[in-house]
């Protein structure tokens, strides 16, 4: 890459828009359904989240409010605070657009792969490599394993799709001493922050300080040291700190308000070690590195892997990058290649967790105890793999390489090839040897499956455009030969000048393309007719028919993606506007609220919560003394069950006990005669009235008039002094106004909100104004205007004084 006078770095748009434009159309070819049939992607979390709120947060924003508050599920919940909506991620107005729902689900999906692919081409071109590197790099991490499987994780997925674009601002920043170059890095960083698991962005963190403890390093043993070695250093962490300093002032909105929720959540004290391993990546999925699918996927086949999840433990870089990413061993001399392969060693080691000794120290280090899944480390392995392909293409197009090296590449596939052989004629007695090596039990039994039959399996891709026809070139052992093949036949190719360099970066990026498509796409991911969002059972229509008459909530009973819609199940009720007590128990669910209902006395929690509806596939008997009834029986096996016995979303008690503490509270709530329905249990340190005996008044009327996400009216009538309690959850930033004037909400029932009413007619306002979002945009702002200051001095302040000179 050419550098300006500058120091900036200069793009030929005629030959960079090649490979930009490929990035914009290889999501075409890897899912063909989504763009030219009436396709949706669907499965696990897609379906339980990231569709639902991202749907819903744009009708919010459309209505011209910031959607800070879901009302529609699990009793009411900071939407806002829930990084995995991505409520204030800007790529969220696709959903805004005219078109139908699911179309827009495939764009913002899909574009992320380009948007990865092309910050990766920049990061290398950034690096001083030139195109056909920079394009195989994008390929190989654009559209690698790691985001192909986390598609269903997929605020993980948007997340990584950052990570190139940060680093790549870090380090032109320090090519260029400039730091605006480091001021204007904070935004993707912001915008990594606003769309990604909070998980992703702590990762990137790491890399970025890895990076400048590397270059700091590398000043102080560089032969050529400079005189004053300490400034170079502080110039470093200088422009490190102007851009995680502007990315965090950025993205305040959302991370105040997640680190206010993290602290009221089931993770607020952290994780133990074992919850922290959780889905370590078993050492033998390491095999997936070259042989994508051989556990099974999402499509082919039921995943049988020694981890629970495919899409945690699928790691596919490609083969020639792979291949490419060892040959960069020749282009050590520079620097950046031994810290990738460091990046790469650590990365690695930490994706396997508790299956290796080297993580336990991990529990020491601050912030891990609060994530799980260390297999998403795998994000760095897949990234270090694309950017050493990326050197090792550089070096290899440099200098093709020797005969030694030709000779070595013909005997690593026909190694290869023998080997798939021998496994397909002796894969009896292997089976049979593996149920000895001193590995895991989980791990031998998917080594075993996965010789046997993994290797050898020809997925059916029914309904897929193109897959079907390719079923047998997808077989894995067939792909490995194959395109082990290929890649090795061009690299000697090449290398004893049979090839034009020309002609061999064309067949590298093709093949690492067709690749590319054929071990992602619909391949791994599920893919099902637009309809299946439209599938509601005749249950889930009984219920938002009866809610219109009464305000009593749901609670979804429901398991799996087919059941998932008609049951209305996790987050799905707010699209289609039906309160509900259930839904999706992320990580940062209110702790609270989770223990509500998850109390032994499951009848209390119901009542509680307002819980009138429960909504399952599951017929059951009732016994009479139970309050509950079977009201809907469909045809479809859905079946409702109606709980006489339901509190009402909003309604008035005239006794009252008060608590010192949450567990005080909890315990009154479960003793022997406590009636929800005539008493309510404050928590307060300064009770207001209390009435013990108060017989309830008759005639009395409490009406929601106004139920928007962040504001409910109620109008309340009572013939007596009592408590007007809305069991929505208690939560910071929610205020309260009696006929105009600012009140004070008492945390009632352990969750819920209580206000005291004396007698006669109110009108009761609750308004959701959080302080974190508020202090969020005043930091943002301060954001906004370092930005503009920089840009005006360096550029317009700068220009005038130039000008004024004589």
């Amino acid at each position: 890459m050419r550098f300006a006078k500058t120091g900036l770095p200069t793009f030929d748009w005629r030959k960079d828009l090649l490979p930009l434009f490929l990035f914009l159309v290889l999501p075409l070819l890897c899912f063909p359904e989504l763009f030219f049939k009436d396709y949706t992607l669907f499965q696990a979390d897609l379906t339980w989240k990231d569709f639902p709120l991202r749907v819903y947060a744009a009708e919010v924003w459309l209505s011209g409010h910031v959607p800070l508050w879901n009302p529609y599920v699990l009793s009411g919940f900071p939407m806002l605070a829930e990084a995995l909506a991505g409520v204030l991620y800007p790529l969220i107005f696709i959903f805004a657009l005219p078109i139908p729902a699911y179309r827009a689900f495939t764009i913002f999906i899909t574009i992320h792969f380009t948007l990865a692919a092309a910050f990766t081409y920049f990061l290398v071109r950034v690096q001083g490599l030139g195109r056909s590197s920079a394009t195989l790099a994008g390929l190989s991490f654009g559209f690698g394993g790691f985001l192909m499987a986390q598609i269903i994780n997929l605020n993980i997925m948007v997340g990584a799709a950052w990570l190139p674009l940060v680093l790549g601002a870090f380090i032109l920043a320090l090519r260029t001493q400039r730091p605006l170059i480091a001021i204007l890095g904070g935004v993707p960083l912001a915008l990594q922050i606003l769309g990604a698991q909070p998980q992703i962005v702590f990762y990137t963190i790491i890399l970025l300080l890895a990076y400048g403890l590397f270059k700091s390093g590398e000043v102080i043993t560089h032969p050529s040291r400079p005189s004053s070695p300490l400034r170079e250093i502080a110039k470093i962490w200088g422009f490190l700190g102007l851009l995680l300093g502007v990315g965090l002032l950025l993205g305040a909105p959302q991370w105040l308000p997640t680190w206010e929720l993290q602290r009221l959540s089931v993770r607020s004290a952290g994780l133990t070690y074992e919850k922290m391993i959780d889905y370590s990546l078993p050492p033998v999925q390491w095999l997936t590195l070259a042989l994508p699918s051989m556990f099974g996927n999402n499509v082919v086949s039921s995943y049988r892997g020694a981890s629970a999840n495919f899409e945690e433990t699928y790691v596919y870089a490609g083969i020639l990058p792979l291949i490419l990413a060892f040959l960069s061993w020749r282009a050590r001399p520079r620097s950046e290649v031994i810290f990738l392969w460091a990046v790469l060693v650590v990365a690695a080691i930490l994706s396997m967790g508790g299956y290796t000794s080297l993580y336990w120290p991990v529990q020491y280090l601050p912030g891990f105890t609060l994530f799980r899944v260390p297999a998403r480390w795998l994000m760095l392995v897949n990234f270090s793999l694309a950017m050493l392909a990326a050197w090792g293409m550089d070096a290899f197009v440099r200098r093709p390489g020797s005969r030694r090296l030709r000779i070595g590449l013909l005997i690593l596939w026909v190694g290869v090839a023998v080997s798939i052989l021998l496994i397909w004629l002796l894969r009896g007695p292997l089976a049979q040897g593996l149920q000895n090596l001193p590995l895991e039990k989980d791990m031998r039994n998917a080594l075993s499956l996965g010789l046997q039959r993994g290797l050898f399996e020809v997925g059916t891709f029914k309904d897929l455009m193109f897959l079907n026809q390719m079923a047998w070139w997808l077989m894995p052992s067939i792909a490995l030969v194959t395109r082990l093949g290929l890649s090795v036949a061009l690299l000697m190719a090449y290398s004893a000048r049979r090839l034009s360099r020309s002609a061999f970066i064309v067949g590298a990026v093709v093949l690492t393309a067709v690749d590319m498509v054929l071990a992602g796409g619909s391949a791994v991911n599920q893919v099902t007719e637009a309809s299946y969002w439209d599938n509601l059972s005749a249950g889930a229509r009984y219920v938002m028919e009866a809610q219109k008459q009464n305000a009593g909530r749901l609670f979804a009973i429901v398991d799996g993606n087919e059941n998932m819609v008609p049951g209305l199940g996790q987050y799905l009720p707010s699209i289609y506007h039906v309160y509900a007590a259930s839904g999706h128990k992320s990580p940062l669910q209110l702790r609270r609220y989770s223990t509500i209902t998850n109390l032994d006395n499951e009848f209390l929690s119901l009542s509680l919560t307002g819980t009138r509806y429960l909504l399952t596939q599951e017929f059951f008997e009732v016994a009479s003394h139970v309050p509950i009834r079977l009201v809907h029986r469909g045809d479809d096996h859905w079946y409702v069950y109606e709980n006489l016995e339901a509190l009402p979303r909003a309604f008035v008690v005239h006794q009252a006990v008060a608590a010192a503490s949450g567990e005080e509270a909890l315990n009154i709530l479960q003793s022997e005669g406590f009636d929800p329905h005539t008493t309510v249990v404050l928590e307060t340190d300064t009770p207001g009235p209390l009435f013990a005996t108060t017989p309830e008044p008759e005639n009395e009327e409490v009406v929601i008039t106004r139920d928007d996400p962040a504001f409910v009216e109620i109008e309340a009538n009572l013939t007596s002094d009592g408590y007007l309690i809305l069991a929505d959850n208690d939560y910071p930033g929610w205020q309260v106004y009696v006929d105009g004037q600012a009140n004070t909400i008492t945390p009632a029932n352990y969750f819920a909100r209580a206000v005291y009413l004396e007698a006669g007619e109110h009108v009761v306002q609750f308004v959701y104004q959080p302080i974190s979002f508020r202090l969020g945009l005043v930091l943002a702002v301060i954001g906004v205007v370092i930005i503009i200051t920089a840009v005006w001095s360096t550029y317009v302040h700068a220009g005038v004084r130039k000008s004024a000179i004589p």
